[in-house]
């Protein structure tokens, strides 16, 4: 994959990622990475979860990203957008025949040093 390789390479160390996951209810997801680790997360204003600390993450978009590609038929519809410099996703849609639509909108606001 391209964009993911992209990432690999040109990932910043410290930025503020903002997710936001539509499905049957919306969610907002915000990380602070710094030195390229988590540091700190919160899920719709609830700092601390542990899950949102460990899940949310560029790298497992990408996870989710490849596995729903390994799972789509014919019949499903899955769509994805890259940050053109970047390379990160910016926008997923997922949705199975039949099934839920699920979207991701992911913002990524890049820290320049002091």
């Amino acid at each position: 994959m391209v964009a993911k390789a992209r990432w690999e390479e040109c990932k910043p160390q410290d930025y503020n990622l903002t997710v936001r996951q539509d499905r049957e209810k919306s969610r907002l997801f915000r990380v602070r990475v710094r030195a390229g680790k988590n540091e700190e997360a919160s899920q719709d204003g609830v700092f601390g979860s542990d899950l949102v600390m460990n899940q949310i993450s560029i790298s497992s978009l990408f996870e989710q990203l490849q596995e729903w590609a390994g799972e789509k038929t014919q019949f499903d519809y899955l769509i994805a957008d890259f940050h053109p410099v970047l390379g990160y996703p910016v926008r997923i849609v997922w949705r199975r025949a039949g099934g839920i639509r699920e979207e991701w909108v992911v913002r990524l606001d890049v820290l320049l040093g002091p």
